[in-house]
Formats: structure tokens, C-alpha cells, sequence
């Protein structure tokens, strides 16, 4: 077996819309930051994977959509394919 890093632990602090934020807490102008550079994430066990990217990714995706007055990006609406069956309590099986 040989030890590899897979991501740091810490990083950047950010805000809920993926803006880096000075150790005062403010939000610094035009810096972004999505995935494992975010900070906080691992504090309460591990993060890994790329739902962490994908979440923060779409906050910044949506912060610099506004900022630049562009069409801020949506989530395609759930398929109702994939809702719980309330009966058994299961998913689809697609």
C-alpha cells in the first residue's frame, strides 16, 4: 500500500454562495471557490466525493450569474419517477 493525500482538510473559508471570505469575514470581490478548496466541510467527519464540488460549484455558478447579470442556473425539476412509493418505501427502479 502507498499513502496518498486525496484532498486537505481546511481551506478557504466561503459563504453559501461560494465567495472567498477575508479572515474578518467579508466576502472577497471576484474570488470563487468550489470542492474541496472550500473550508469547514470535514469538520464534522469526512466530505469526500463530488457532491461537495457539485453543490458549491452551482453556489458560485449562481453568485457570478448575478453578479454579472446573466440567467442564474436552476436545477432540472425531480422526476416523479424517482419519488419514494409511500406504500413500500422505496425509490424507482429505473
Amino acid at each position: 500500500m502507498i499513502d496518498r493525500i486525496t484532498f486537505t482538510y481546511g481551506g478557504i473559508r466561503i459563504d453559501s454562495k461560494g465567495r472567498a471570505l477575508t479572515t474578518y469575514g467579508n466576502p472577497i470581490p471576484g474570488l470563487l471557490v468550489a470542492g474541496v478548496d472550500g473550508g469547514g466541510f470535514s469538520n464534522l467527519g469526512y466530505a469526500g466525493g463530488l457532491a461537495l464540488a457539485f453543490v458549491t460549484g452551482f453556489w458560485a455558478a449562481k453568485a457570478i450569474a448575478r453578479e454579472l447579470n446573466l440567467p442564474v442556473p436552476s436545477l432540472p425539476a425531480a422526476d416523479a419517477r424517482d419519488a419514494v412509493h409511500q406504500e413500500v418505501g422505496l425509490g424507482s427502479k429505473l
